[in-house]
């Protein structure tokens, strides 16, 4: 069984799968030894007849907030639209997106973006996935604004949900492996959905002062925002409007970001 109602398809292994259950279902509770071909024109008919039932509830179910079925579909979407938006990009776009402007005239250092993490997550804000991509950012690009230079050497893209370092995932078990950070599941908030703090040893010797002084500014600035309200935040950023999907985000758009800091926040004598 390959197809229903033209556009849907199942899968080999889920027919499998099901269809198995099925048998020793009949099997154990009935003493009815059904064979595999008729149980499987059975489903295919039995799907026929409620995919309609199914379609209609789909909406709901995907985009209801919390659901396992809505956050199942969100990764899901996130995943093609990554597969999509990659095999897509030209070659001289993939070049370019390695050029100093996309890294902030820095080489990229999972260990400084994985102290990034284990700071901010000293600050005791109630930081999520979502909201710390976003605050990584604005600190990335607010060092560049007074100083010329990235503080991780992060290359931010525009996803859905705001911009992102491209190796956001990987940096996240790095910061986790390493001890910056802890990440405490919370199934009340949804599935998935892991609240993040900081480690036994939340931040190495590779931040400077003036890193932390750029840290501390970014989390009294953003820290007290919802996950949705820095996301609505950085969605008006120039950096963000001005980028389509996928895209790399160069720092040069630091110096029109809606909120800039003070131009002496590193003089340790302001």
């Amino acid at each position: 069984m390959q197809e229903l109602n033209s556009s849907y398809r199942i899968s080999r292994e889920f027919v499998a799968r099901i269809s198995a259950a099925i048998k020793a279902y009949y099997l154990r509770e009935f003493g009815e030894d059904h064979s595999s071909a008729a149980i499987e024109r059975s489903l295919e008919r039995w799907l026929d007849r409620h995919f309609d039932l199914f379609v209609e509830t789909a909406a709901e179910l995907l985009t209801t907030p919390g659901r396992d079925e809505a956050i199942e579909f969100a990764r899901i979407l996130h995943e093609i639209e990554g597969e999509t938006q990659a095999a897509a990009v030209p070659e001289p776009v993939a070049e370019a997106a390695a050029h100093p402007v996309f890294n902030g005239n820095r080489p990229f250092s999972p260990v400084r973006l994985a102290a990034m993490m284990g700071y901010l997550g000293t600050k005791g804000k109630q930081l999520y996935k979502t909201k710390l991509n976003k605050l990584l950012f604005y600190a990335d690009l607010t060092g560049y604004y007074l100083t010329g230079r990235g503080i991780s050497g992060a290359r931010y893209v525009h996803l859905p949900y705001g911009p992102v370092p491209d190796t956001y995932e990987n940096v996240l078990s790095l910061a986790e492996a390493a001890d910056n950070i802890r990440m405490t599941e919370m199934p009340d908030i949804g599935a998935g959905a892991r609240l993040i703090s900081a480690g036994v040893k939340p931040f190495s010797d590779e931040l400077s002062e003036d890193d932390k002084r750029i840290l501390d500014w970014v989390a009294d600035t953003y820290g007290d925002l919802t996950a949705s309200e820095i996301t609505e935040v950085s969605h008006k950023e120039m950096a963000y409007k001005n980028t389509r999907p996928g895209e790399s985000i160069a720092y040069r758009y630091a110096d029109f970001l809606h909120t800039l800091p003070p131009k002496d926040l590193l003089d340790p004598n302001s």
